[in-house]
């Protein structure tokens, strides 16, 4: 999550754990008498890049930002030569004076940081020290999207799917991906209406419905994705990706699902699922007389799944 940018999106307490984690870290490093250190902790490349300061190329003023993680190209000193400093971060950088879109140029203090965090992640890797790998926020290596494109800019990515989607409006690939770089830039409206896109276009796909519910949690927009528990119902016994993902989303529907029936709303449940002999079972349970939730989550998650049908009691005034 720290790689791709989209530490927003982990579970609150996960997301507590990483914020305690960097706090403490990037503390420790402001104490430290080495200057490069202090340069480190001031560009917060202690975990995700928080704050890293850049000057707009357009009103020339300085600003601090938070572009998330960074990618830092293998040559970056060829690609100076060029006129661009090798490095893309997950976020576009939007010029809070002027509203230029990634058009800066990165101050001494952050590309130093950026250098000095690239050389310690190469060295570990030689070293053979590859469980640090997942936690660095700087990665060697440049940027490709889904399709093989390569980039330079986060915007460079939102730019080639509005224009593939253009090309060609069925392009479920592409307004999945111009969704999930949407919500990655906080363009909620957007994201929403890409993502309602790509789930028109791909009904039994649970991406566009998993990254549209954690979009509509994150900014408290939850009454907008009533239909989501259902759509993602309806495509987790199509599902064959990780058991991990499969979880994740079953998790983001137990969450909404709870969340309603503690506001009131009666919900039923109507489900079959395949037994270890091969065996289809059925069951009807009301979702106000849960009170584990997880096993609930286990059941959606179930490989096993056949069937899962959530309604309204007729009798509820909602």
């Amino acid at each position: 999550a720290r790689i791709d940018g989209s530490i927003g999106a982990l579970p609150p307490a996960l997301l507590a754990e990483e914020e305690v984690r960097r706090t403490r870290q990037m503390a420790a490093q402001a104490a430290s008498p080495d200057p490069v250190r202090k340069a480190l902790a001031d560009v917060g490349v202690a975990g995700a890049p928080r704050l890293v300061e850049l000057r707009c190329n357009r009103c020339r003023r300085r600003g601090r930002y938070a572009p998330g993680a960074a990618s830092v190209h293998p040559d970056p000193v060829a690609l100076r030569r060029e006129g661009w400093d090798g490095v893309t971060f997950a976020k576009i950088v939007v010029c809070k004076h002027c509203g230029a879109e990634d058009d800066y140029t990165l101050s001494s203090n952050a590309l130093l940081g950026i250098v000095r965090e690239t050389l310690q992640h190469r060295i570990a890797a030689l070293r053979g020290h590859t469980e640090a790998e997942p936690a660095a926020p700087v990665r060697v290596g440049q940027p490709r999207l889904s399709d093989g494109t390569l980039i330079r800019r986060a915007s460079d990515a939102l730019r080639h799917w509005q224009k593939r989607t253009e090309r060609n409006p069925t392009d479920a690939e592409a307004w999945l991906q111009l969704g999930l770089v949407c919500a990655t830039n906080d363009r909620v409206d957007l994201a929403i209406a890409a993502l309602r896109r790509t789930m028109a276009l791909r009904p039994k796909h649970m991406e566009a419905p998993g990254a549209l519910l954690s979009l509509l949690a994150r900014h408290n927009r939850l009454t907008e994705g009533l239909d989501l528990p259902q759509v993602i119902l309806d495509a987790l016994p199509h599902s064959h990706g990780p058991q991990a993902a499969r979880s994740q989303v079953a998790r983001q529907v137990v969450v909404l699902l709870q969340t309603l029936v503690e506001r009131g709303v009666r919900y039923g449940l109507r489900a079959a699922w395949r037994g270890a002999d091969g065996t289809v079972h059925r069951g009807t349970v009301d979702l106000k007389r849960i009170t584990r939730w997880p096993r609930v989550q286990d059941f959606f998650a179930h490989s096993g799944l056949v069937e899962a049908v959530v309604y309204v009691d007729p009798h509820d005034p909602h």
